[in-house]
């Protein structure tokens, strides 16, 4: 599967774009540089960015104005500069790599969890998952990892993040990760961060009985008009594209926010868990 890069996508597009104001069909195009079709539209979809050379000569065949080249030459910098996460790459899986590039240019998560989100666990919280993960890893391996899922948080503290809709299950603040102390900490953040423009945190109660939820966690993410699926396993983490899983995913969410409590029930119900472990 080609794991999506929406700065690729973004560049794709708009080389279709000229390619169709200039009047011109992929084969054309092929034919001029004697080419496959096929390699032009995996250019196109975002499946991969042409060399430097071949961009230059598209622009030329497409006689496109010199100061538009320029916003085409910025989309080809951002498609093949390396992403933050680049030196923590014997961290992580292409899976794992491409939710953190959507994450970064989504504009809406929704996620649903039987433990805290990684997005929003606090520092011991996450220390802690990472120790007891499915790999046994030293200590320094557990510090990188750490170190990787509080960078990746900092895409929730600009003034345009994506929308985020996050529903936990009732067992992840029931379940004690790293003791009381840890857990007071970790709920008093995930209040904070409830009050924050653009962030909705609710709670799936005990009470409500089975879910769809009870297949397991995961993440839906809208980004430049595609959504995807991501979810984490045992064995490692699963990136789904095609449109039918997409879809069961996407009807699955919307089931659970109708067992969810309302976001004025679920701070109160974090606040009560909170009072316990004080």
């Amino acid at each position: 599967m080609a794991y999506l890069n929406i700065r690729r996508v973004r560049l794709g597009r708009k080389l279709a774009k000229l390619r169709k104001h200039a009047g011109l069909s992929q084969v054309q195009v092929a034919e001029k540089f004697n080419g496959n079709q096929t390699t032009f539209a995996r250019y196109e979809r975002g499946e991969r960015a042409p060399q430097r050379t071949m961009l230059r000569q598209l622009l030329e065949l497409y006689d496109v104005p010199e100061e538009e080249r320029e916003e085409v030459m910025t989309l080809y910098r951002l498609a093949e500069r390396p992403s933050w996460w680049y030196p923590y790459r014997d961290l992580i899986r292409p899976e794992y790599a491409a939710l953190i590039d959507l994450e970064s240019d989504a504009s809406e998560i929704r996620t649903y969890e039987s433990l805290v989100p990684g997005l929003l666990q606090t520092p011991d919280y996450a220390r802690q998952i990472c120790q007891h993960g499915p790999q046994e890893i030293d200590s320094a391996e557990v510090e990188r990892r750490l170190e990787l899922r509080l960078v990746r948080q900092e895409i929730l503290s600009s003034p345009d993040h994506p929308r985020l809709v996050a529903l936990m299950d009732e067992g992840a603040l029931r379940r004690v990760v790293g003791g009381p102390k840890v857990m007071r900490e970790q709920i008093a953040h995930l209040m904070r961060v409830a009050e924050q423009a653009r962030t909705t945190i609710q709670i799936v109660p005990y009470t409500v009985g089975a879910t769809p939820g009870a297949s397991g966690s995961f993440t839906l993410i809208d980004c430049e008009g595609t959504r995807v699926v991501y979810t984490d396993t045992i064995v490692g983490e699963m990136y789904l594209e095609n449109r039918p899983e997409v879809k069961i995913a996407s009807q699955a969410f919307e089931r659970l926010l109708g067992f969810a409590l309302s976001t004025n029930d679920s701070a109160a119900l974090m606040r009560q868990y909170m009072e316990e472990y004080a």
